[in-house]
Parts: structure tokens; sequence; C-alpha cells
């Protein structure tokens, strides 16, 4: 077996742009113009310094370009679209100098993910900025405070802050971007609606209105009770109510007002956070719409993805979220079935799109008197794409599990052993095997396992026993996706071994929407066990998602071998004809 590899690096500057040759992780050196803007564009929008533009463009002229930019090539387009390096494009096409570029093909959110990243870690980035692109990261994230920190690498008091500046309108944020107002003003007019803010920072501007002036203003601001959505119950006997000063002065009207805006716009936080954690027990994850990039979301109409795919693969999907107002006058309301996986959704549409065309067809072609043709459903289309899909946190989870059971069933394998421990030297010390180098481990381990036992019989079981179960990285290669491939290819036994791992516990079930906990019950048997106690499935599917994981726990699968689609997904035989 040859071990196919390409190269890492090209040069382009004198020819045109070889997409067939380029893989991701490459660096390839270009001329600007073969370059473009990021198709959603650059997350900047603030003018950059003058005095240090032509500092780096003058080193820019002596020195070229010493960092690469990041670059992401789509695949039903081909083109070399810039994610990181926006500046440094612009003067090399002054200077007319070549671009080295980092490789990244991946999909579409993930790009959009690398261009948000990389633009937020730029020194010179705005707050505005920083807020319009934490937004955007956050709803690709769908909603996940601490994956969008992390991935961002900020603190929570800056992400909360951010995320904050976000709901402001952009006359708002146009008037922070001038030095107009302070971002202080703009994180006290963020919590009311878009025709107040524009009002109130109009106001501030033309009185020139300080941070700790606005604050005083707004907190002798009085809100009318009716609006509230809590109950007021409690407002009734508190000193800050106008009720008792109706009958005084003739300019409060009869309507009783809060004087204590902070206490009420708590209260309607509270009740928001409690509106959504209800949501939640019905629909799955639930964002804030003042918190949502709504470029990031498309409305799921059963229609347009297939009433089949809708049913089966969509309604349960993690990227399937639901979105509620937090906007003042809209408190609560829900908005369901909004993806946030703009490029799967395309992919459906197309594929119910072209199955139509295909039914459409077959129809005209058929004979006379033969009747006409059955239409073909969307789920007849070959692209179309079903099943529930995971969040990142339970595909980890998943394929550590994986990884476990993976060295359970080759702990002591004594030609796994050898394989291993040959294919770990070969990596290490960068022979070349039939002249082609080994770029990582995951390519000598495939070469290895189609090798003999005599060209694999010296090297030591210590070494291969620590290698499977506790090595993290070997030159930086990650021994996960490795073993899940090696227990992959063992076929039926190590899909045996892979269920045997799997455990139904609280710590996994709880990375599931509840929709899917219920998928679980009854493709696991547990909706029969349930219904044997003389139980009532209608019942079950009422409960909220904690005491319906408590009721999974304590009942258990009817097989001890039964695992979910998704974790054995990831061991599933590869059909012929799959790369």
């Amino acid at each position: 077996m040859q071990v196919q590899t390409k190269p890492t690096f090209h040069d382009f500057t004198n020819s045109p742009v070889d997409f067939n040759i380029i893989d991701d992780g490459d660096v390839v050196i270009v001329t600007p113009d073969k370059l473009v803007p990021f198709k959603h564009s650059n997350a900047r929008k603030r003018k950059r310094n003058s005095q240090k533009e032509n500092e780096i463009l003058a080193s820019m002229k002596r020195e070229g370009i010493r960092d690469p930019l990041k670059i992401w090539i789509e695949t039903s387009v081909p083109s070399l679209q810039i994610l990181g390096g926006f500046g440094r494009w612009e003067k090399a096409q002054k200077l007319g100098i070549p671009c080295p570029c980092k490789i990244h093909i991946c999909s579409e959110a993930d790009a959009t993910r690398l261009h948000l990243v990389d633009n937020t870690q730029r020194e010179d980035l705005s707050f505005i900025d920083e807020a319009d692109a934490a937004k955007s990261l956050y709803t690709i994230k769908g909603g996940d405070f601490e994956a969008t920190r992390i991935e961002l690498a900020w603190t929570p008091t800056k992400l909360r802050e951010r995320l904050e500046i976000a709901k402001c309108t952009r006359v708002v944020k146009d008037f922070v971007e001038a030095g107009r107002l302070e971002l202080g003003h703009a994180i006290l007019l963020a919590p009311y609606k878009q025709a107040t803010q524009d009002k109130q920072a109009q106001d501030i501007v033309n009185s020139n209105i300080s941070v700790k002036q606005l604050k005083e203003i707004l907190g002798k601001v009085q809100i009318p009770l009716s609006t509230a959505k809590f109950n007021t119950s409690d407002c009734e006997a508190c000193e800050f109510n106008t009720k008792d000063q109706l009958n005084l002065f003739d300019n409060l009207g009869e309507e009783q007002k809060c004087r204590k805006a902070a206490c009420f716009r708590e209260k309607t936080k509270s009740f928001l956070e409690s509106v959504r954690v209800e949501a939640e027990s019905r629909y799955g994850k639930v964002i804030f719409l003042s918190q949502t990039d709504r470029k990031q979301t498309t409305l799921l109409k059963p229609e347009a993805v297939g009433i089949e795919q809708f049913e089966s693969g969509c309604s349960s999907c993690e990227s399937n979220m639901t979105i509620m107002s937090d906007v003042e006058g809209h408190e609560g309301k829900i908005s369901i079935n909004q993806c946030i996986d703009k490029e799967c959704y395309t992919k459906l549409t197309k594929a119910v799109t072209g199955a139509k065309k295909d039914s459409a067809a077959t129809t005209e072609k058929s004979p006379v008197g033969q009747g006409s043709a059955t239409p073909a459903k969307a789920s007849d289309s070959k692209s179309i794409l079903k099943g529930f899909k995971p969040t990142e946190k339970l595909n980890d989870h998943n394929k550590v599990t994986l990884r476990s059971a993976a060295a359970d069933l080759f702990n002591k394998d004594q030609d796994m052993y050898i394989k291993m421990q040959t294919a770990s030297l070969v990596q290490t010390s960068g022979i070349k095997i039939n002249g082609n180098s080994v770029h990582g481990f995951d390519d000598a381990v495939k070469h290895c396992l189609s090798l003999d036992r005599e060209a694999l019989a010296k090297l030591s079981s210590q070494a291969y026993a620590h290698l499977i179960a506790k090595t993290s990285q070997a030159n930086s290669r990650s021994m996960i996706p490795i073993m899940i491939n090696a227990l992959k290819q063992a076929g039926g036994e190590g899909e045996q071994a892979a269920r045997k791992a799997w455990v139904m516990n609280e710590e996994t079930l709880k990375m599931y929407p509840s929709r899917e906990l219920l998928n679980i019950c009854e493709k696991s048997g547990i909706k029969e066990k349930v219904e044997a106690s003389n139980k009532k499935w209608s019942d079950i599917r009422k409960l909220k998602v904690k005491d319906l994981i408590t009721l999974m726990v304590e009942t258990q699968p009817a097989s001890p071998l039964f695992a979910p689609d998704d974790y054995l997904s990831h061991v599933a035989p590869i059909k012929t004809g799959d790369k």
C-alpha cells in the first residue's frame, strides 16, 4: 500500500491557481489579484490608524508579508476568499507584492467562525465591531455562551458586555464609533426599544449628557405597570408605585406606574429567564432575539426541505433553534424552527427541488395510456440529509467513548500492537515509504495496517499499550479519530465493542435535546418497558427534560448493546464508493 501525500506549498504567482492540488492546511503564494474578500464582508468596520498603517506599509515594502493571510476555498464555487488579513491584502495591492496564504477548506459556518475569531483578536478592532462579531459567533454556536467565550478567548464579563452592546440600534452604534457617545451610554440604552434608543441617543448628543446624568435620568423614568410581563402583585404596596399619588397631582393621570426602572427591568429579566427555561423544556435550546444574528438563521419550512426530512431529521437537529423575543413590548414571543446551519438547509432545499424536477420530467415522458408516473418524494433524492445532528460537545463525548472502546478492543491484539509501534517509529523518524514522506501519524497507521507481521515484529508492548490508551496526541495528531478509524475497520467486532462502551447516564443524556431523548426511548425499548409498567407514554412525553433523563437512567435500554445512531455513525462500515 502506497501512502499518497500532497505537497503543502504551492507557488501560483506566475500561473493560474490549480484548486485540484490544494488541500486543507496548505500554504500558497499568489498575486493579490487572485484573492477576493470573504462573501459575508469584513467584520472590521472601523477605519485604521493612518500613521500605524504607513509604518506597516513601509515594513512590508522592505520585508514582504511575514504573517500568512487566512484563506477559505468554497468548494461549490472555488475561489480564494479572505478570512483574515484584509489589511495586508490591500497593502499588497498597493505595493504589487505576492501574498502568502494559509488555506482552509471547510463549511461556510466554520469559515464564518474563523473570520470572526481572527478579526476579534486584532488590537484595533472597535467595541462595536467586537459586539457585532460576538453576536454572530454566539448565534453560530447555538447560543452556547461558554463555547463562544472560549473561541474568542474573552472573559465572561467581556462577552456579556459585548452581547449587551449588540442590542443597540445602528444609530447608537454609529454615534459610539464617531466618538459622540461613550460605551457607557450604549450599555444603558441597550435594553430599550429601537425608537427610544434613537431618540435618547440624539438627545444625549444634542445636550451633551454624561453617562452619570443618563443613569440618573433613566432611573427616574416612570413605566406603566400595565406593560409589565411579570406578576405585579408585589408592586401594589411598593413605595415606588405611583398608586398613592394619583389623586395628589393632576399630571400623573390615572394609570399606576413604577418609579424605579432598574427594579422593573430586573423583574422583567427574571421573567424572561423563567419563560426561556420553560421553553427549553419543550423546544430544546432557546436564545434571546437581541443576542441573535438573524443573518445566520433561516426559517425551517417543511415544504422546503420535505415533510419526511423535517419530521425525521430537522425537527430533532441541534441546529434547529428556538428564538425568544426580549425586545421591549414583545417579551416572551417564541419563534420556533430557526435553522443556524444555512449550508445544510441549502442542500436540503436543492435536493427537494431536484426531486420535484425529476418527478415532473418522468411524468412528461410517461407513455400515453399508461397513466402518469408516481411523483418523486423529497426523500428519493440521493443528496438529502436526514437524521439527528449532534452538537460539537456531544460529538466529542461520543468520540472519547469510542476511543476507549477501541483501546479495550485492541489492547491485547498482537498484530495491531506491532503495527502501531511501527507506525509511531515511521512517523517520528520521518523515513519515507515507497519514496513518499508520511506527513501524519494517521497516514502511517493506515499504511502499517496493510503490512504483514514479519515486517512489524520488533517493537515494544509497553509503548503500544500507553499509545492507544493514554497518549492524547502523537506528533500533533489526535489519537481519538485514529482509534475510531481502527474500530470502524474491525467491522462487527468493533461495533460490538462500541456498543458495550456506551452508557445511558445523566452525563451523556443531558447533551441531547428533549425531542431526541424521546426518539432514543422508542428505539432502545424504554417506551415498551414504561408502558408495560402501566404508565402512559403520552404522560412521559410531557415530562421536563430533567425528569425524562431520570426516568431513562432508572429504566435503562431493553438490550445492553443498545447505542444511539449518532454515536454509532462514527463506526459505521464504509460503503463501496465512499471516500
